[in-house]
């Protein structure tokens, strides 16, 4: 029987803050007023946008950064398209090459979205006048889809999904309307191939919208979002093969949700812990990470089904709201965020925090036909669904073979759950017995002893 791998996390309490979890923080932004704007990965590669601001001349620059996936600086290129530049909203397609978007100029100011190489020179600059640019991502094919709005007067509302090629030529250019736009909140790609726009309108009852596109920019439909969700929308996020995430703002405070393919809200669910909700991200399991804070970055993770696996905290400075977060390849979240200190001096954070992941079992079985499955929860249980009742003995076994612990438990309702005590990190094996029996590989995570 071939082994499965499965990553233990044995944290000191389910479903808290478990402390310091960065794998790394830098610090970047100069003259002493820099903000964080947006935060994007490639591969492990990790790409950051920020405004440095300087008062006295009246400037605001916008800048990139490029980090690899042990946080060191690949190149900082500061865009310089005009003396005065606001937003950087940014996107990352495989290639890694990013596209950035800004609003140039003060008085007048015009709509800009750029793409840069590999290196961070600039491929080309496309001035788009008389438009409001909001989220923009990149697809697979490396071509770049922006939420508009158009800003000329007299007031039009009328939403815009626009499609750009690598070489800037336009390839979808969609209409899409609405009254009163208020918001451009988020856009996302479900793995299905389609777009989910979220958007907030005002008016006599302000409420949030899910927009959904297909692959060919064809609208679908557009839902309005519950009341009891949020009348304001946040960010959206992919979640399994066509449904997405969304966070929002509501009368009970921020709110994430799980929508279905026709946008029906199918679960709801507090987040954030004390601070506001910035941005909400998938992993390549479909689970949700929703970044909050105000005196230190905290990422709730979420099932797709909507149950908290657990939560991260760290930071090295003073925190002014986390602004975004992006997952990368190796599943771990980087946060873009404005650090302060102690003298009101500000600058760009990005960390990157370690994921631990519940691991899952099986299929595996020793007898045909029974099914074995499973999954380590955040508080240290090994949960089992078992096709066949009885009582079930597990056995965990180090790289040597001394056994470490062992735990007995009796089937109800189709399910076990062993306690399992703290174990140091590393390599361990466990048997499962019983009725159906399996051999399993475990790969365990730093060693917090339960309560």
């Amino acid at each position: 029987m071939r082994p499965l791998f499965l990553l233990l996390l044995i944290p000191a309490l389910a479903g808290l803050a478990i402390g310091q979890d960065t794998i790394w923080t830098r610090l970047s932004g100069q003259g002493g007023l820099s903000r964080a704007a947006a935060v994007r990965c490639a591969g492990t590669d990790v790409f950051v946008t920020g405004l440095d601001r300087d008062t006295a001349l009246g400037r605001s620059t916008v800048y990139v950064v490029r980090y690899d996936g042990e946080g060191n600086q690949m190149w900082n290129r500061t865009l310089n398209l005009a003396p005065y530049e606001t937003g950087g909203r940014l996107a990352t397609g495989p290639d890694g090459q990013p596209y950035v978007s800004l609003m140039s100029g003060r008085a007048n100011p015009v709509a800009v979205l750029t793409k840069l190489n590999v290196i961070g020179d600039t491929t080309w600059t496309l001035a788009l006048p008389g438009l409001a640019l909001g989220p923009l991502l990149a697809d697979q094919s490396n071509n770049c889809c922006v939420l508009a709005q158009r800003s000329l007067a007299p007031p039009d509302d009328t939403l815009l999904f626009l499609c750009f090629r690598p070489d800037r030529s336009e390839s979808l250019h969609v209409p899409i309307p609405l009254l009163e736009v208020e918001r451009l909140a988020g856009l996302c790609r479900t793995a299905a191939g389609n777009y989910v726009a979220a958007v907030s309108v005002a008016g006599g009852h302000p409420s949030a919208l899910l927009v959904k596109l297909t692959g060919e920019g064809i609208p679908l439909w557009t839902v309005p979002v519950p009341d009891s969700v949020g009348s304001s929308a946040l960010a959206v996020a992919a979640r399994g093969a066509d449904d997405c995430y969304l966070l929002a703002q509501g009368p009970r405070g921020v709110m994430l949700a799980g929508a279905g393919p026709g946008g029906n809200i199918e679960w709801v669910c507090p987040v954030g812990g004390g601070g506001a909700a910035a941005d909400v991200g998938t992993d390549q399991a479909g689970n949700g990470y929703v970044v909050s804070g105000e005196d230190d970055c905290r990422i709730d993770k979420f099932s797709p089904a909507g149950a908290l696996i657990r939560s991260f905290k760290g930071g090295t400075a003073l925190v002014d709201l986390p602004v975004a977060l992006a997952l990368g390849h190796d599943d771990n979240p980087v946060v873009a965020a404005t650090a302060q200190d102690v003298s009101g001096t500000t600058q760009v954070l990005a960390a990157k925090f370690q994921n631990v992941p519940v691991g899952i079992f099986g299929p595996e079985s020793s007898r045909p036909g029974g099914r074995l499955l499973g999954s380590i929860r955040t508080d240290g249980r090994l949960e089992l669904e078992v096709s066949e009742p009885g009582e079930y003995r597990v056995k965990v076994f180090d790289a040597h073979g001394r056994m470490m612990t062992s735990s007995a438990a009796k089937s109800q309702g189709g399910r076990l759950s062993f306690g399992l005590p703290g174990l140091p990190g590393g390599v361990y094996f466990a048997h499962v017995s019983g009725p159906i029996e399996s051999r399993h590989k475990l790969v365990c995570g730093p060693a917090r002893r339960l309560p």
